[in-house]
């Protein structure tokens, strides 16, 4: 079949010169100053000697040292860990930013590196932790640090290394506690970078393959629940998933069913669930069982068998629930679950787009904060707006967001020269 008026070779040469000003971008030669070319020459010679020093550090030492220091440490009470990428002597940024250094074409083989590098992180920190018994009250891992997660799967085998006791005692007065974790998924590392501290940041690769995915077992999802266990005077608790693959997510349920049905936390009062998958009668078992909850966050969370409406419901009945965030909520069949209220007091501002966005025949409030009064007033949304229409929607930079924030990272790490102020 042929369409009029459609030139298949015009198609083609145009694809082929985008193609070509792509690789001449890559390869262009820009006349640098002589300030420039003395600084990359220090930046080179800085990297080049960290680069020895890490290669000629193994992790035993780097968890010795980190253990001495928490020791001397008495007044130690909180570790918040972050990551940045270095690469320079006064260059870094942060891991979700990182392909700015670089250009290259395969930048999606750049995240597994900070995969690998974020659960290295977690065992030396965590070891230590454990060796040195001090008495935290606060214990953040990447709690904000976008693109950055620790494999849930790795809590739970590096936790059975630990000595209880130790963590035990550590852990006992943690009243803070947040934890960003991921999916799980085969990660490839050359057998130079074993256990040394550097790592090239396009070292590490995923074999993953469409429609090939590993299989799972009990412990990819107990890691969470492992975690708390060691932590019962917790009074705020914030869980952040990044999934890796969109297929697999819906099995993930199993990690906050394993939470609500095995912890319990008589003195919780601030809970934010961020990007996970759950199923509302898990959802409504940890509430019910965590009646001093103030503060209750959900954001990015997909409802799997089941619908908002009984979740809302449960909110309703807390008694001491005083602030509820709800943003970028979804089930299984609405992408995004409309916060706009029946009886509406305020005005709808489509220029808001950290809020709303229009949806078929209408607009979707995707974010809301809920005081006390409103609660009890009853969580009485709007219906979806419809019939959806993808050409007219506007709905791609919500769905970016969500991408930046909880999806696969390999779409946000796509290097686009001809986007990219030159």
């Amino acid at each position: 079949m042929r369409w009029s008026g459609f030139d298949k070779d015009e198609l083609r040469r145009d694809a082929e010169n985008y193609h070509q000003r792509i690789e001449g971008l890559r390869e262009r030669n820009v006349a640098c100053t002589e300030e420039e070319v003395h600084e990359a020459q220090q930046d080179l010679e800085w990297i080049q000697t960290r680069i020895q020093q890490d290669t000629n550090t193994d992790v035993s030492q780097v968890t010795d040292l980190l253990s001495n220091i928490f020791e001397i440490s008495a007044n130690l009470r909180a570790i918040n860990l972050d990551a940045c990428i270095i690469a320079g002597h006064t260059k870094t940024c942060r891991p979700a930013e990182h392909y700015r250094w670089y250009r290259s074409a395969n930048q999606n083989s750049s995240w597994p590196s900070i995969w690998t590098a974020a659960s290295q992180t977690f065992r030396i920190v965590t070891s230590t932790i454990s060796r040195s018994r001090i008495q935290l009250e606060k214990l953040q891992i990447f709690p904000d640090t976008p693109l950055c997660s620790v494999q849930l799967r790795h809590v739970e085998d590096h936790l059975r290394t630990l000595n209880p006791d130790g963590l035990v005692a550590a852990c006992k007065n943690i009243k803070s506690f947040g934890l960003s974790f991921s999916t799980h998924i085969l990660i490839e590392a050359p057998p130079t970078q074993g256990e040394c501290l550097f790592r090239h940041a396009f070292a590490a690769k995923s074999p993953y393959r469409l429609n090939q995915h590993l299989e799972s077992d009990a412990e990819d999802f107990t890691g969470a629940a492992a975690i708390l266990t060691y932590m019962p005077n917790l009074t705020s608790l914030d869980l952040h998933l990044h999934h890796l693959d969109h297929l697999v997510l819906p099995k993930y349920t199993k990690a906050f069913s394993h939470i609500s049905q095995t912890i319990r936390l008589g003195r919780l009062r601030e809970l934010s669930l961020r990007g996970l998958p759950l199923r509302p009668d898990d959802l409504i078992l940890f509430l019910t069982n965590h009646p001093t909850i103030t503060k209750l966050s959900l954001d990015g969370i997909l409802l799997v068998g089941g619908s908002w409406s009984s979740v809302f419901s449960c909110i309703e009945t807390m008694p001491a629930l005083e602030n509820l965030h709800l943003s970028s909520l979804s089930t299984e069949y609405h992408h995004i679950t409309n916060l706009d209220p029946v009886e509406r007091t305020f005005e709808v501002d489509l220029q808001d787009r950290e809020k709303w966005v229009t949806c078929g025949d209408g607009h979707i409030l995707y974010k809301r904060d809920v005081c006390r009064e409103e609660i009890r007033q009853r969580l009485d949304f709007r219906p979806q707006p419809g019939p959806r229409n993808i050409w007219r929607d506007d709905t791609w930079a919500y769905f970016d967001c969500i991408q930046y924030e909880f999806g696969p990272p390999s779409r946000i790490w796509e290097w686009e020269p001809l986007n990219e102020d030159m």
